[in-house]
């Protein structure tokens, strides 16, 4: 599908978008979604992001965790759901065996802590790290765990807007055009 394609689709599902929003329909599979969030630890309360860009295509490709996908379905522009999210439900538990000790001089010589940094895992690969701690022997502990794995997470959406996905959306499973 060309860009041009998609433009011209998208032209079309303005007025459908439209219409659909004014007949009140809710999210359903295949409707891409803008939504505005609010992500707490639901522990401590302490706020970890909040922002009103998240795009998604409901039933996609798994960019949204299920339990929140479930909690969203149904839900018309301007409705508002809260949920909370056990740490299996989110970003998993945290796992030891993520987290590496390498030689300072492997890493970038601006490496702090809390910085990401690229880093190889002993069979070659390479992953997204954070520097924990850079110790006194020259030896930098990094952690390849989501930043949120192991906490139980508190959510708060707001449906923005809904529109049905263009074809090549539904295909690659995500949003490629504004929602």
């Amino acid at each position: 599908m060309t860009r041009t394609d998609i433009e011209r689709e998208m032209d079309m599902k303005v007025d459908l978008r439209a219409k659909r929003e004014e007949a009140g329909l809710g999210i359903t599979e295949g409707m891409a979604v803008r939504l505005a969030y609010c992500a707490r630890d639901a522990r401590t309360g302490e706020l970890l992001q909040y922002g009103d860009d998240l795009c998604y295509v409901h039933g996609g490709n798994g960019e949204v965790f299920p339990k929140v996908q479930q909690a969203l379905a149904g839900l018309r522009v301007g409705e508002r759901v809260r949920l909370e999210l056990a740490p299996e439900e989110g970003y998993g538990r945290r796992d030891p065996a993520r987290v590496l000790v390498r030689r300072r001089e492997e890493l970038p010589e601006e490496a702090t802590p809390g910085m990401p940094v690229e880093a190889t895992w002993p069979d070659g690969s390479t992953d997204l790290f954070v520097v924990i701690e850079i110790r006194d022997d020259g030896r930098v502990v990094l952690d390849a765990n989501h930043p949120w794995a192991g906490r139980r997470l508190w959510f708060e959406f707001e449906v923005l807007s809904i529109r049905p996905a263009l074809a090549a959306e539904r295909l690659a499973g995500h949003t490629i055009a504004p929602v």
